[in-house]
């Protein structure tokens, strides 16, 4: 309901609230890691499989994926388009390194005993209160992105297929509840799915729009990448990759 009227307001309240969310987040993630460095055993860090390296592939995609993020900043920032790419740049450097150092301390605290959502294997070394602030920090991450994905989608309804601005906002936030009451509730299993799914649809899309700008674009870009042919070619094999060892995965 929070995240609703966070998104029925708009951008303004959103951009308020992902500030405090965000230094929340910064502070929690460190808060576990100093907690968890007295119980850290480098060995655990052995117990990785190589035999499921690509399992977690859909949820890092969907970790990282901030695409839809992109419309809004340039709404934010009316400057010149140099801080369109910083902004970016670092808005994808930022959240991975957060990432790294949390999957970093629970691995090397519980090893072998690592849980699905992380936090439940971290209570015999860390104490039950560990299992508060953790539930915050999933809040807060799970929130942040429904904020700025459901005000896209919402826009997406309003402009591009020309739906009144209140339906738009109903069908955003009112698709995920539903598949919630229906039963859509392991939380890591949805994000793999939507993750190899929709980032193989979405990172091809996004690769071949920048070919196609490049070649027939008309506008002077704020800013302009220099990528290889053959690195942008590369990058869609592995969507696709990853999608392919995906569903054979699922049917094993």
């Amino acid at each position: 309901m929070f995240g609703a009227f966070a998104i029925l307001k708009g951008l303004i309240l959103i951009e308020r609230l992902e500030l405090i969310m965000t230094l929340f987040l910064f502070l929690i993630v460190f808060l576990i890691f100093f907690s968890g460095l007295s119980h850290f055993d480098i060995n655990n860090l052995k117990t990785i499989d190589l035999k499921y390296f690509f399992l977690p592939y859909g949820v890092i995609l969907w970790a990282l994926a901030g695409a839809s993020a992109i419309p809004e900043i340039k709404e934010v920032l009316t400057l010149d388009g140099k801080w369109y790419n910083r902004a970016i740049i670092w808005g994808t450097i930022i959240p991975a390194i957060l990432y790294l150092l949390f999957m970093f301390i629970v691995v090397g605290v519980t090893g072998k005993s690592t849980t699905p959502e992380s936090i439940a294997g971290l209570i015999n070394f860390l104490g039950r209160g560990v299992v508060v602030w953790g539930a915050v920090f999933g809040a807060l991450a799970s929130m942040s992105s429904f904020f700025i994905i459901g005000l896209c989608l919402k826009k997406v309804f309003w402009y591009d297929y020309k739906i009144k601005k209140n339906l738009s906002w109903f069908l955003t936030c009112s698709i995920p509840l539903i598949g919630f009451l229906f039963g859509l509730r392991e939380f890591i299993h949805i994000i793999g799915i939507l993750g190899v799914i929709l980032g193989a649809i979405d990172g091809t899309t996004l690769v071949l729009i920048y070919l196609r700008a490049k070649k027939k674009g008309d506008k002077k870009p704020e800013y302009s990448l220099k990528i290889p042919s053959i690195l942008t070619y590369a990058l869609i094999g592995v969507f696709i990759f990853g999608l392919i060892y995906h569903i054979i995965y699922s049917f094993k």
